[in-house]
């Protein structure tokens, strides 16, 4: 743990001394790659699932809501659709873009408010 914080402020200390210009540059190549990367061809031939929320319905700023990402061969689809779902989707480096359909198990705000 400590290894890693260590070289997180090495790394953020570096990014500090950069130019803004190159800082930018660094940011552009990462954000092309990332959105070019397509992690459905990655994964096996099957059925796979990823949490992309798990919240409740209390009030909660640091959580999730409920959303299920189901991805069946070359097709995604969503269960439930709570706040930061679509976002946490993106982070786990899906395209939010392919997915097939949004299915909704019950209308409850937790479960729909991400729409």
């Amino acid at each position: 743990m400590a290894k890693k914080l260590i070289t997180l402020i090495f790394a953020a200390s570096v990014a500090a001394c950069m130019p803004a210009g190159i800082t930018s540059k660094l940011m552009e190549k990462g954000i092309e790659a990332r959105m070019s990367a397509e992690r459905l061809k990655e994964l096996d031939d099957g059925l796979h699932l990823a949490l992309c929320g798990a919240g409740g319905p209390m009030p909660a700023p640091n959580a999730s809501g409920p959303c299920v990402l189901v991805i069946a061969g070359q097709q995604m689809f969503v269960v439930d659709a709570g706040t930061d779902g679509t976002r946490n989707i993106g982070r786990m480096g899906y395209n939010i873009g392919d997915i097939e359909a949004v299915f909704l198990t019950h209308f409850h705000s937790d479960h729909i408010d991400g729409l």
